[in-house]
């Protein structure tokens, strides 16, 4: 599958723009419009398509392509985010709503399970990680 949308290219997106999800508790930056976020798009509807075929129950919602910066831990009320934090939160990423921070190269994908979180670190629980193949070695012309 990941052969037939990349071949053995690697996967390098133009990280942009910051937000927040699940009521200010995540803050993520989005990825750019280019031809690998398209070809994303399409990987992750077909994994999709596969997974419901293999009867695995899968997320309902829109894949939205980003990279999380900051995550509010499960459970610790001690240590979560007052609304006023939040709203200060919001306030400070505004100004990077729009920003290219760069390209990324990505080597692998991460299925993450995000009712649950891992009791070492507290982020979600990982519940597998599928290399990308590497590129083909660079040939050399004589």
């Amino acid at each position: 599958l990941y052969h037939d949308l990349y071949g053995q290219e690697k996967i390098e997106l133009m990280i942009k723009g910051v937000g927040q999800f699940s009521g200010g508790r995540v803050v993520w930056a989005g990825v750019g419009e280019s031809p690998h976020r398209v070809n994303l798009l399409s990987y992750m509807d077909r994994v999709r398509k596969i997974f419901l075929t293999k009867g695995i129950k899968i997320n309902s919602e829109q894949f939205s392509p980003h990279t999380t910066l900051f995550k509010e831990r499960f459970g610790n009320k001690k240590k979560r985010i007052t609304p006023v934090g939040r709203k200060d939160l919001a306030l400070a990423i505004k100004p990077f709503q729009d920003h290219e921070f760069g390209v990324q190269r990505f080597d692998s994908f991460q299925l993450l399970e995000m009712r649950r979180q891992d009791p070492a670190d507290g982020f979600y629980l990982c519940e597998a990680s599928i290399p990308l193949p590497p590129p083909p070695p660079a040939t050399v012309n004589e």
